[in-house]
């Protein structure tokens, strides 16, 4: 069984066209148990995605991909306080002068706990 870890919704502007409903229809579609979602440097379709799991009885992966100096990391949630960890890191990339610029080691160590980190 092929689950998709790192979605993206409409939300990771010019990476993404569905909405995070139409995705989890689409998972739903192919019988997936569940689905992630890691939208770029954001958590925006996180609450529409997680009421759709919900509703469609399949588990919800919340996670952010965010962009170090050598290329993309997609970080997933396993508890509360990775989710706490996604919040606090997206909050601090986009508070940054240049949200676009690569996330830094100390930044990403500071809010490490409970996440899974998925590279390419």
């Amino acid at each position: 069984m092929y689950i998709h870890l790192t979605t993206h919704s409409a939300f990771s502007l010019q990476e993404g066209l569905s909405t995070p409903a139409d995705l989890v229809k689409a998972a739903q579609a192919g019988n997936m148990p569940a689905l992630g979602l890691t939208d770029r440097n954001l958590l925006t379709g996180v609450i529409e995605f997680a009421t759709a799991c919900k509703e469609a009885n399949i588990q919800p992966i919340i996670g952010l991909e965010i962009y170090l100096n050598d290329g993309p990391v997609n970080l997933l949630a396993i508890s509360l306080e990775g989710w706490s960890c996604l919040c606090r890191l997206s909050s601090a990339i986009n508070l940054r002068e240049n949200p676009d610029a690569p996330c830094t080691l100390e930044m990403l160590a500071a809010c490490s706990s409970d996440l899974i980190a998925l590279t390419k």
